[in-house]
């Protein structure tokens, strides 16, 4: 039996359907990309705020290690040197420890995606942060050193341990002015 006149042939509608989808396909993925770039770009200005509030902490922080650091360093008494060096290395592990808070935000900026001006800032402020943590380290060995001598009553290596220490400070400490420099005007040139 034929089809009427007047009716038209049985279309298959799967065909558009598939085409339509398939040419849809290419459009929403590139829509997708675009929407992950800028949604890496927002984790890293929230890994970025979140790394320099642990800069902020590490500021204060490290103030109230100097200051202890200072008080004990004209100390000649070998069990308050002891003490004052014990409060000291207290401070200095909880620095440590907000150090490496901060280095593993700006890590987590290194393994987003498109956001390679945010990754290079990172990359800086890391380096600082190993200096800061390599600076900890140094004044810990001095200090281990300098209660050994006092406890020992040998206080003639003291001079060039205190002059070694302060060669060896004065030079992370220019590094890292030099890489807080560069990270600044890296952030403000790229306005990040």
């Amino acid at each position: 039996m034929g089809r009427p006149a007047n009716v038209p042939p049985k279309m298959n509608t799967r065909r558009p359907v598939i085409l339509g989808l398939a040419c849809l396909l290419p459009v929403l993925l590139a829509v997708s990309l675009l929407g992950c770039g800028s949604s890496d770009k927002k984790q890293a200005q929230g890994y970025l705020q979140a790394g320099a509030d642990q800069i902020q902490k590490i500021q204060k922080q490290a103030a109230e290690w100097q200051h202890q650091l200072i008080s004990t360093s004209g100390e000649t008494d070998p069990s308050a040197l002891k003490k004052g060096v014990e409060e000291i290395k207290v401070s200095a592990t909880e620095l440590t420890r907000t150090v490496d808070g901060a280095k593993a935000e700006y890590e987590k900026i290194s393994r987003l995606n498109g956001v390679n001006d945010y990754v290079r800032y990172a990359d800086l402020r890391s380096a600082q942060l190993d200096m800061i943590r390599d600076m900890l380290n140094k004044t810990n060995e001095y200090l281990d050193k300098k209660v050994a001598m006092f406890n020992s009553g040998d206080l003639s290596g003291l001079a060039p341990l205190e002059q070694q220490y302060s060669n060896q400070i004065s030079s992370i400490s220019d590094k890292i002015q030099k890489i807080e420099s560069d990270a600044t005007k890296f952030k403000k040139d790229k306005k990040l």
